[in-house]
């Protein structure tokens, strides 16, 4: 996972150099549909534990949890992304 995420970086860096900031780098797109994947599979964990464990443990609790967490972090993300001009409007 760790030189997958140093190419991508590295990638990254190369793609913003040649491009203006306003231009929206494929990395960017890449990790917020890879943090949507996430925050869905968080959910559907919690959606299994709810139904094995008929609301006897903590792991539904933990689950949503984390799928907040990782929207809450996805949401300062993008707008993060947004003030420093990688991500920009597309006119809508």
């Amino acid at each position: 996972l760790l030189p997958g995420c140093l190419l991508a970086y590295i990638e990254w860096v190369r793609y913003t150099r040649r491009k203006s900031p306003g231009e929206n780098p494929m990395f960017m797109k890449i990790l917020i549909v890879s943090l949507l994947i996430l925050i869905l599979g968080s959910l559907a964990m919690a959606l299994v534990a709810m139904v094995k464990d008929r609301g006897q443990s903590e792991r539904t609790v933990r689950a949503l949890t984390i799928r907040i967490g990782m929207s809450i972090g996805l949401l300062i993300f993008i707008m993060l992304g947004y003030a420093a001009g990688f991500i920009s409007p597309n006119g809508i």
